[in-house]
């Protein structure tokens, strides 16, 4: 007899179960005045009455099937010390019966509580089934004969209705490229027991909810099952989502019959602007629809989608059985199960979890946003599904904690200001040092005064944009400072850029007057009054007493260019207060110590270079000019901190990555504060930089368009940190994660961040449009403040912090699965043997994947080992199918790696060299011959993919069924159903066996010591 749909699920979900838990289930019944000969006698008459509770799996046939093994599950007695008692136990809760000579269930009586326990596998019955069976038990017992029940074992398929069901499907999971988990990348589930939450609704949001059913025509659980689906959505950050709904399959001529026809159907909602009562009406209905057309098995459903193959496509399930109680999450099915219990009174939800993958107050979140959307429904039908709340006036104070960041600093004085009053306090002390030389702040002074007269003469005033075009040194610095004290704003034109850059910055800034010093003229030909800096003669008789102009805070400091969508590059027009306000902020959470210097290596042309310098000359320290290249030679780097004192510097973290390579970076003792921006921290890096240095490493997270940076994070010294956090935010800065129409997300949902306080920039250059789609008037301040939208997704812990997800560019499919690019190249990262690495997308199409850049530590890594030590970490389509190994990254000026340089991926040497090799050993042959077998092929090579070559999810429990038999050994069917190779599947097995024998022989070591040899516990 074949398997039903359900049973085939069933069979599908145990080869995937690896806990210690198994399938079984239990069903309970009292029965007061019963004796055990009763209940002996009435179960005996009940099997004779139900022949087709005795059945097994038939594993022989081309697919497995169910037979008639006239073996029913047997009566026990709880106080019955045969030894079939325990054979029979741990059979049912084998994951897949293997031996047909054993029963699928058992009945245990206790005279004690005068109870009957059914145990049964779920290839015998559901939840349902299995209470009805109990209800004809009782029957019996009382004398009376039980029901006529139904027999679904003769049932076969009608054609049409597999037709219709197909297309149904099909149309419904159109829209499914991939999986939405709600928590992505979780860990190894281990069986510990799941825990439970629950969150009621009040006594009118229960009526209004029950009222919200019965307008949409629905029950209150599918209403609960349509506001957990938009909540998941929304915690994704995405309009789609996938859940799992738990529905009776059942057929009106079947609603009494026994066996499973229990289903978690995969359910697909696209979140919209559509009016909450009619959206929850309109998946309602979908979801009768799905139950009617429940007769595909999970694995043809999911071949139906766009996803690769996998487990499932979703990880939270609702259940949706009328009177079913909430089942714990199963060991290898979704971590998650949301229910509803009634008492009449009041509805309460109820969830229970895999505390491995997720904790209460997370679930809670979940159930109080449910609960949230539920309301909003109710009271408001006409608002869009997407616009409910999903905190409260509570939740809403949590969440904005974090963001009472207001301190007093000095608001009306300019960056030149500050550091004129450091002028007259410490004239004498020097101010720069650059190849050996050094400038006092009095020197300093003086310069930039007689330069800063010049600009005024030539127009200069306050927001006039002069542009700068000089190389590292004392004359760059003079003129940044001359151009705010004439009350201009400086426009870094850096030598370093390409031509055809450096020529559309000067169109677009079109500067009236440009600073530059003599050799570098000829790159910028259409320049507007050139002054040249190498030639002071022009201006030395200008006096050198500070100029008095009209420059506030609320002018431009300077415009900074970054990366646009559209390929060109948009200047961000940066105010005084805003740059101020960082520069106070790390100037006073950081001590700088007068005899220590700060490493002033930046490009000017990027933001970090501004607090390099001004940090130190806002508090009488020294700011260390680098020569260009710096980065180029380490020896001549560390050597630099070390006698110029350098007690802090900024990296990206690639940078940081080449840094500590350096043989003596340890030695650089000076340095007490390191900061890392520009890019996510990988821990590996944060540990080895704490195995290298005794400074602090700081997380800058932030965007050019809000004064340099935005929040921080002192990276702290532990190991095996999940990721490094982005941080909260500094002083008079409020970061918010959102949803697309600006309302706050709970804490743990993904949502772009938005920047508000007093750093947020004035706007983009000549960009008016831009700037009005970016920067957007504060709804949580008011008073005319404004947020900067980043386009950055992140979420926001509870703890204030951010946590870096990534960006649109930085998210990637690979045949219809969507992967972050940071969580591969951690992976990699994890790797003993790899330095550095990158992970870019390639290719089109079906022909799209990952391609991989590799700074080994040592020459000798061997890229075929990596391969499986990824695979061995990570599904098989996030592993890059392009891995170039190079002695450094190509980086650009700024430090970071220059991804144009990088040279073009290719297919490794190893992957050629493997493809169709034969199996090289028993356990590989072993596991040919078992795919041949399954698959009915001549022959297979190791790397064959079992799904690509005409495997499917449930001939895979056949393999696990045959290896299990051959090998002796119980292997998930998860173990490899994501890297489903020859060889991957004969590497388990052998792992799997080496460490049985490691066990057996330290057994047997400890068996043989002698008495006073075994040590007492705690020793």
């Amino acid at each position: 007899m074949p398997l039903s749909p359900a049973r085939q699920d069933v069979l599908v979900a145990t080869a995937l179960d690896d806990s210690a838990r198994g399938p079984a289930r239990r069903a309970h019944l009292t029965l007061p005045d019963a004796s055990a000969a009763d209940v002996h006698k009435a179960w005996l008459e009940l099997m004779a009455l139900r022949p087709g509770l005795a059945i097994g799996v038939d594993w022989s046939q081309a697919q497995p099937a169910l037979v008639h093994t006239g073996i029913a599950p047997p009566f026990l007695r709880d106080d019955d010390p045969a030894a079939d008692e325990r054979a029979a136990d741990e059979e049912a809760r084998s994951a897949i019966p293997t031996e047909q000579a054993a029963a699928l269930g058992r009945l245990v009586w206790s005279d004690a509580t005068r109870e009957a326990v059914l145990t049964y596998h779920p290839l015998l019955l559901d939840e349902l089934g299995a209470h009805l069976l109990l209800s004809d038990l009782a029957a019996l017992v009382r004398g009376e004969r039980p029901v006529d029940r139904p027999d679904d074992l003769a049932l076969r398929p009608d054609p049409a209705e597999q037709a219709e069901a197909t297309d149904f499907w099909r149309r419904s999971l159109a829209d499914v490229d991939g999986v939405t988990p709600l928590f992505p990348d979780p860990p190894a589930r281990s069986g510990h027991e799941p825990g439970t939450v629950r969150v009621a609704l009040s006594a009118p949001v229960t009526v209004a909810v029950r009222e919200l059913a019965t307008s949409a025509h629905s029950c209150k659980l599918r209403v609960v099952a349509a506001a957990w689906a938009s909540v998941v959505a929304r915690f994704r950050g995405e309009p789609l989502a996938v859940i799992g709904l738990s529905v009776d399959t059942r057929p009106a001529a079947l609603r009494a019959c026994l066996s499973p026809f229990e289903r978690t159907l995969p359910t697909p909602v696209r979140l919209d602007d559509s009016p909450a009562a009619a959206w929850i009406a309109e998946l309602s209905e979908w979801m009768e629809q799905a139950r009617a057309h429940g007769q595909l098995p999970g694995a043809v459903l999911h071949e139906l989608s766009g996803a690769e193959r996998g487990p499932a496509l979703y990880d939270s399930v609702v259940d949706a059985r009328d009177d079913g109680s909430v089942p714990a999450p199963e060991p290898a099915g979704p971590a998650l199960v949301v229910g509803v219990e009634d008492d009449g009174a009041t509805l309460t939800l109820v969830a229970r979890y895999a505390p491995e993958v997720t904790d209460a107050e997370q679930v809670g979140r979940l159930l109080r946003a449910t609960a949230a959307v539920l309301a909003g429904a109710a009271a408001a039908p006409d608002t869009p599904m997407s616009r409910l709340p999903l905190v409260d006036a509570s939740e809403w104070a949590a969440l904005n904690a974090h963001n009472d960041t207001a301190v007093e600093h000095p608001r009306e004085t300019c960056l030149h200001g500050h550091v004129e009053d450091q002028v007259d306090r410490t004239p004498d002390r020097p101010a720069l040092v650059h190849e050996g030389e050094s400038m006092s702040y009095a020197e300093l002074d003086r310069a930039a005064n007689r330069l800063a007269h010049h600009l005024i003469d030539l127009g200069v005033r306050p927001d006039t944009i002069v542009g700068l075009c000089a190389e590292p040194g004392f004359e760059l610095n003079i003129a940044i400072l001359a151009i705010l004290k004439a009350g201009g704003a400086y426009a870094p034109l850096d030598p370093s850029f390409p031509p055809d850059r450096l020529a559309y910055l000067a169109e677009d800034l079109d500067c009236p007057v440009v600073l530059v010093q003599r050799h570098l003229v000829g790159l910028l030909p259409r320049a507007r009054n050139p002054v040249v800096l190498d030639e002071p003669q022009a201006w030395a008789h200008h006096p050198s007493d500070r100029p008095h102009t009209a420059v506030a805070p609320d002018n431009l400091a300077y415009v900074m260019y970054t990366s646009g969508s559209t390929g060109r590059p948009k200047g961000v027009l940066v105010q005084h207060g805003g740059a101020v306000n960082f520069v106070w902020w790390i100037s006073r959470l950081y001590e700088l110590r007068p005899d220590e210097a700060a490493l002033q290596w930046t490009a000017y042309s990027f933001d970090a270079a501004v607090w390099e310098l001004f940090w130190p000359l806002f508090v009488g320290a020294r700011a260390v000019l680098a020569p260009p290249r710096l980065h180029l030679d380490l020896n001549r780097f560390t050597e630099l901190i070390r006698t110029e004192r350098v007690a802090t510097l900024h990296f990206v973290p690639a940078m940081l990555q080449t840094f500590l390579t350096a043989e003596d970076a340890a030695a650089c003792t000076s340095l007490r504060f390191v900061f890392a921006s520009g890019e996510p921290i990988p821990p590996t890096l944060a540990e080895r930089f704490h195995a290298t240095l005794d400074a602090d490493l700081i997380n800058l997270y932030g965007v050019t368009e809000v004064s340099i940076d935005t929040t921080f994070h002192v990276v702290p010294r532990e190991r095996g940190l999940p990721f490094v956090r982005s941080g909260r935010p500094m002083n008079n800065e409020t970061t918010y994660v959102l949803d697309r129409h600006l309302a706050p997300v709970p804490f743990g949902a993904r949502g772009e961040v938005y920047i508000g306080g007093a750093s947020v920039t004035r706007g983009y250059h000549g960009r008016p449009g831009l700037t009005a789609d970016r920067f957007l008037p504060d709804p949580f301040a008011g008073g005319g403040a404004r947020l900067y939208r980043t386009g950055d997704v992140a979420t926001l812990l509870p703890d204030g912090n951010l946590h870096f997800l990534g960006r649109s560019d930085h998210q990637v499919k690979v045949r219809g699965i969507r992967i972050e690019l940071h969580e591969v190249e951690a992976e990699i990262a994890a790797h003993p043997g790899v330095r550095e690495c990158l992970v870019v997308p390639w290719g089109d199409g079906s022909e799209r994947s990952l391609a991989g850049y590799i700074v080994p530590r040592t020459d000798d890594l061997d890229v075929t080992e990596l391969r499986a030590f990824l695979s061995a970490r990570m599904p098989g389509y996030m592993v890059p199918t392009s891995i170039s190994l190079l002695s450094a990254f190509p980086l650009g000026h700024t430090g970071k790696i220059d991804r144009k340089a990088l040279p073009a991926p290719r297919r490794s040497i190893d992957e050629r060299l493997t493809a169709g090799v034969a199996p090289r050993t028993d356990t590989e042959r072993g596991v040919a011959q078992i795919w041949q077998e399954v698959l009915r092929v001549p022959s297979v090579g190791v790397l064959d993919d079992f799904f690509a070559v005409g495997g499917n999810s449930l001939l895979a429990t056949r393999v696990i069924a045959a290896v299990r038999s051959r090998f002796g050994v119980r292997l998930p069917l998860r173990t490899w159903l994501e890297s489903s190779a020859v060889a991957d599947l004969a590497a388990a097995i052998d792992r799997y066996r080496e460490g049985e024998e490691s066990v057996a022989a330290l057994v047997a070591e400890v068996a043989d010591l002698a008495e006073d040899e075994v040590p007492e516990p705690g020793r």
